[in-house]
């Protein structure tokens, strides 16, 4: 039945999912979620439920971690992820929203049932447990901490704005005070879990000295660093530079370099939102260019390549193959004036068989070269 209803609803996506071997939990758990996606449309009045869906989500993706348990990560699907990016990031740009949008996500985080249950296993644990059970709901938490880092980044600088702190502050504190507060007494005879306690209450931001955690890197007249390091005090996991050259990069991190999802923004107004790989744009992704155009698809390396839709500010478009930056392979390329050229296409020009349709409904079909025609096979009017 669920299956079935995501084919009705969002047949592209279907498709996609349809190539993955999913068992009937799987489609059970991405009806969920896409369900508290509103099944991934946002109306004017939904801003709560959008939000609360998204939360939910990381939620339920919490006590899977905190059950040992598997489930499908539903927002790690490409056009899900860009969703709840794009869905955060235009109701925080709503200046008249954005208090209330923070106001609602800090109360559903600190009502989650991740840090109650936490908190009970930890409650019920006795002398001899407290260690292991303990050290395991801070390894859940960590992985939950992740995905709520990395699903909300979009939330992170307007809850700075709201709470003088960021939203891994935020989620500390409540990881402080809804669970571990409820043994801190005996948590603080052992040396184990006495360090849990002196990272999380009150201060998520620690030297680099300790193996992991977040770190500020402020140096005048070098970039700026805030997010988590790793052991060898690299940058990894969730993190936010400002460079020294005005541009600002927030989301995922690996070895000192972005990787994974992420949000760059550019001095020029130019924004890339999508996966980055080794410090490069590369995966799928959204890219807004300073003059206004718009490109939506595969990147490699920094560059368009694989295949991908591009709307330039004069309304022309073109939905194709990429390779390095060019329009290259077979694509269809739309004029603002009507006119539509489908077929080959090489460094940006037409090149291969192809058909040009003018807006008059003439037709020419022939061997491109260069961007005009070498040969002729019919001319039709339509």
């Amino acid at each position: 039945m669920e299956e079935q209803q995501i084919q009705e609803k969002l047949p592209v996506l279907y498709e996609f999912l349809s190539a993955k071997t999913l068992n009937v939990q799987s489609w059970q758990e991405i009806h969920q979620d896409l369900s508290d996606l509103q099944w991934l449309g946002v109306q004017n009045g939904d801003e709560d439920k959008i939000i609360a869906g998204i939360l939910s989500i990381c939620d339920r993706l919490g006590l899977g971690f905190l059950n040992k348990m598997t489930r499908f990560q539903t927002h790690e699907i490409n056009s899900v992820k860009l969703f709840i990016h794009d869905a955060i990031y235009n109701l925080v740009s709503n200046k008249d929203k954005v208090k209330e949008i923070c106001s609602t996500s800090k109360k559903i985080v600190g009502d989650m049932e991740f840090f109650k249950l936490a908190g009970q296993r930890l409650e019920k644990a006795d002398s001899n447990s407290l260690v292991e059970v303990a050290l395991e709901i801070e390894v859940a938490y960590k992985e939950f901490k992740k995905v709520m880092s990395d699903v909300t980044m979009q939330l992170d600088k307007s809850i700075q704005s709201e709470y003088d702190k960021s939203f891994g502050e935020l989620l500390d504190e409540i990881f402080y005070s809804e669970t571990l507060s409820q043994k801190k007494s005996e948590m603080k005879e052992k040396p184990e879990t006495e360090r849990i306690l002196q990272v999380y209450k009150g201060k998520s931001y620690y030297s680099s000295k300790h193996s992991g955690g977040y770190y500020n890197f402020y140096q005048k007249g070098e970039n700026i660093y805030i997010g988590e390091v790793n052991f060898l005090s690299k940058k990894e996991g969730y993190g936010k530079m400002y460079y020294v050259n005005k541009d600002v990069y927030e989301g995922m991190w690996k070895n000192d370099k972005p990787e994974g999802n992420g949000l760059y923004l550019w001095k020029d107004g130019g924004k890339y939102l999508g996966e980055f790989r080794q410090g490069q744009m590369h995966g799928y992704g959204k890219r807004l260019y300073s003059s206004g155009s718009y490109y939506e698809g595969e990147f490699s390396n920094g560059k368009r390549s694989g295949k991908g839709k591009i709307v330039f500010k004069n309304g022309d478009e073109y939905d194709g193959e990429w390779n390095d930056e060019d329009m290259q392979g077979w694509g269809m390329y739309k004029w603002a004036s009507g006119d539509t050229y489908i077929g080959g296409f090489k460094r940006d020009k037409r090149d291969g068989k192809g058909t040009l349709t003018l807006s008059t409904g003439e037709t020419y079909v022939g061997v491109w070269e260069g961007g005009s025609m070498k040969k002729e096979e019919k001319e039709a009017p339509i």
